[in-house]
């Protein structure tokens, strides 16, 4: 596939007037995904690059993005962005599993600690 560009307007979730632009560019055969939200532009995952991945209509600005985002999952086609993304969500819910686990362990430990400190310790 040629290298190309399509950009989607987004909704802002905290300022309905705002709105943020996702850009999925294909470039060498390589396909990134942009946003201009606050922590996209600091290069970090937002759920408006998630959420456009997942094909998810509820985060366009207008109808008018249907076409761009129908264009841009025919890019994602072309890639392992799908299988890529698949992946990091099974471990990101292996992970948070994992974390409940571990706090609730912590919460655990202080209750029984502060227990031993109200009891006394010899």
């Amino acid at each position: 596939m040629a290298d190309m560009e399509v950009e989607i307007p987004v909704k802002s979730s905290s300022n309905p007037d705002e709105s943020y632009l996702v850009t999925f560019s294909l470039e060498g055969g390589k396909l990134s995904v942009f946003c201009t939200c606050p922590a996209g532009g600091w290069g970090k995952l937002c759920k408006h690059k998630t959420g456009l991945i997942e094909n998810n209509e509820t985060l366009l600005a207008d109808e008018e993005g249907i076409p761009a985002l129908a264009q841009a999952h025919k890019l994602i086609a072309g890639t392992s962005l799908l299988d890529v993304y698949q992946n990091f969500k099974e471990r990101r819910k292996s992970i948070e599993a994992q974390q409940r686990k571990l706090k609730k362990e912590l919460s655990d430990m202080k209750s029984g600690f502060g227990r031993q400190l109200q009891d006394g310790v010899e």
